[in-house]
């Protein structure tokens, strides 16, 4: 047993001392990987806009999961880039000392007093090597320590919001009013007060580098809060590098870059520099956006609201595309009036068990009138060019562009004169009052040669 202990010993130790070989592999893999994730990350914001309508809780849910993993991507890439950075100073310094391993000071021929100042301030090389060795090494873990600590926060949050999401799942199925409702709903909302509390706590404790555990009886009350909340944020599988680093450094040092940190977490979004001071952020109506033209936009992109071919266009038909925007849903059900869809929101399988046996089939739902449906959509929109209403007759389209689902119409353009025009398309939406009103959805100028 001895023997075994001593074999694993000398194998970690022979691992320590050649792990800078594996960080430099993990951090150039990392961000070769990361640099390729962001965009993809960004689109997935894009994507979640446009094609998902999920319950307010799930929605935010995944929201957070996406945010967590961008931000996530933007510590581990500027963290690996001086791990890398100072790595390779390291291993330069480690090449200068295979041929000069002493600094002879005296050699210079500097002043005596100059020469006694260099000899006290100016570390040798092997203190050099030691202090990168151990910066690289820390700066390595503690990346990671960070981003599982985003990941703890994301379960968090996520926990609560399945608990929400669950609950009002449960709430539906009882009668309104009812007076064990009203019980449930205020249990409810002391559970989700006590957990954000106990998160805070939670929180405190593990930013201060344990406030709550260094007092005898503060940290009994504490010990439920911090077992339990490890449990849900998976903590147990940074805790080993969380408690090693405070344990080796100052804490001081830990505390700060840990305050740095979750500064920057809170303050990036609501932030950017932009010395573009005479370009109005607002102002959608003075604005060309290459995402409504199909030949400029770049391909990555998805279609906002509404695109025609071009901004410069000639003939006698213009085709316009309005895409199908998930929060429509509410206010088609209300005005559609003649159409209801078979399909669900959501989940819809092919597989149907019945008398006849099992069938199987892909997820396709037929509709007994799909041409009430578009009629649906040719109620809820108005389009006008240069303010005269004109009459739409919708098509269903999916754009080749991203596959971005919705209504194509043609406009007819023949009797507009040379020069500048403007398209302006209204729908329906529900206001506070839970009541239909007819807004503003995309304006698009062209020009006819």
């Amino acid at each position: 047993m001895e023997e075994e202990k001593e074999h694993i010993g000398d194998w970690l130790e022979k691992l320590q001392q050649e792990s800078w070989n594996l960080e430099l592999l993990v951090s150039g893999f990392s961000i070769f990987l990361l640099m390729q994730a962001y965009q993809g990350l960004v689109s997935a914001f894009q994507y979640i806009n446009l094609n998902t309508g999920l319950n307010g809780n799930l929605d935010g849910m995944l929201r957070t999961l996406v945010g967590v993993l961008l931000l996530g991507s933007i510590v581990l890439t500027i963290n690996l880039i001086a791990h890398v950075f100072l790595r390779g100073f390291w291993i330069g310094a480690v090449g200068l000392r295979s041929v000069q391993s002493k600094i002879d000071i005296e050699k210079l021929g500097y002043s005596e007093y100059f020469t006694e100042k260099l000899k006290t301030s100016v570390p040798s090389l092997d203190r050099m090597l030691e202090k990168l060795d151990t910066l690289s090494s820390v700066i390595f873990a503690f990346t990671f320590l960070i981003v599982f600590m985003f990941f703890s926060l994301f379960m968090f949050l996520a926990t609560i919001s399945l608990f929400i999401y669950f609950i009002d799942l449960g709430l539906n199925l009882l009668e309104e009013g009812a007076v064990f409702k009203k019980v449930v709903k205020t249990v409810t909302i002391f559970l989700i007060l006590s957990m954000l509390f106990a998160g805070i706590i939670y929180a405190i404790d593990t930013l201060t580098l344990g406030f709550f555990k260094k007092y005898n009886r503060l940290s009994r009350l504490y010990f439920p809060i911090y077992k339990w909340i490890g449990k849900i944020t998976m903590a147990s599988v940074y805790r080993s590098i969380y408690y090693s680093l405070i344990s080796r450094f100052p804490k001081n040092y830990i505390r700060i870059l840990l305050f740095v940190y979750v500064l920057l977490f809170f303050m990036i979004p609501f932030m950017k520099f932009d010395q573009y001071i005479y370009y109005p952020d607002n102002g959608s109506q003075f604005k060309l956006s290459s995402n409504e033209y199909d030949d400029i936009r770049n391909k990555e992109n998805y279609i906002g609201d509404a695109s025609i071919s071009s901004q410069i266009v000639s003939g006698s038909f213009l085709p316009l595309f309005i895409r199908y925007s998930l929060d429509d849903n509410k206010v088609l059900e209300k005005i559609c009036k003649d159409f209801v869809p078979k399909k669900k929101d959501g989940f819809n399988s092919g597989i149907y068990i019945g008398s006849e046996g099992i069938n199987i089939n892909d997820a396709f739902v037929e509709e007994d009138e799909p041409g009430k449906a578009l009629e649906c959509f040719a109620d809820f929109y108005v389009v006008t060019i240069d303010s005269v209403n004109i009459k739409t007759d919708f098509y269903f389209y999916i754009h080749p562009n991203q596959r971005e689902r919705g209504v194509q119409t043609m406009l007819e353009i023949d009797t507009l004169q040379k020069g500048k025009h403007e398209i302006y398309i209204q729908k329906k939406r529900l206001n506070r009052k839970d009541e239909i009103e007819d807004v503003g959805y995309s304006r698009i100028f062209f020009w006819k040669e």
